[in-house]
């Protein structure tokens, strides 16, 4: 965000210093302390017992995945369930491996107006600790009216643009 004209980069680390303070008031608990990086406005890094996982609040204009089937295969630590957030807001958490068999990421995934919306809480690689998340936890997290101001916020005034998909890779 370095690069950013000093308005627009003020406008992003406002968006991250207010989503840090309600994932901290919701995971804080669990997920240890949560900090925004300087990287992108999506970013941030929960710290907990020496472990250090990577935090992501991505609200973007809709990328047209949205419909997506929500399979499950518990036998290899993939769980997907559906839930509904305030406002009849259809939601999908996903307990999944991330990077290796043994490491389980967390994510929350919904759409807002004309917005796709995607929590996680992934696992510390280096240390090769899962997520300190549970699903529920997350989507405790997604229902806190303070995230869900920000949300729609994001999605009336973009922090981040459209997802562009290259075709063929």
């Amino acid at each position: 965000m370095a690069g950013l004209p000093a308005a627009e980069r003020k406008r992003l680390e406002d968006f991250q210093q207010q989503a840090a303070a309600s994932l901290n008031r919701t995971l804080g608990d669990a997920a240890g302390e949560i900090r925004p990086t300087d990287l992108t406005v999506r970013m941030y890094r929960a710290q907990k017992g020496g472990n250090t996982f990577p935090v992501t609040v991505s609200v973007r204009p809709h990328d047209g995945q949205d419909g997506q089937p929500c399979p499950n295969a518990p036998a290899k630590g993939f769980t997907c369930k559906e839930a509904e957030l305030p406002g009849g807001i259809r939601a999908r958490v996903i307990t999944a491996p991330v990077n290796s068999e043994k490491t389980l990421g967390t994510d929350v995934t919904f759409s807002y107006g004309r917005s796709s919306v995607w929590l996680s809480v992934g696992p510390d690689d280096d240390a090769g600790a899962s997520s300190p998340v549970t699903g529920d936890q997350l989507l405790a997290a997604a229902r806190d009216e303070a995230l869900m101001d920000l949300v729609r916020y994001a999605d009336e005034h973009p922090v981040l643009a459209k997802q562009r998909s290259v075709e063929g890779g």
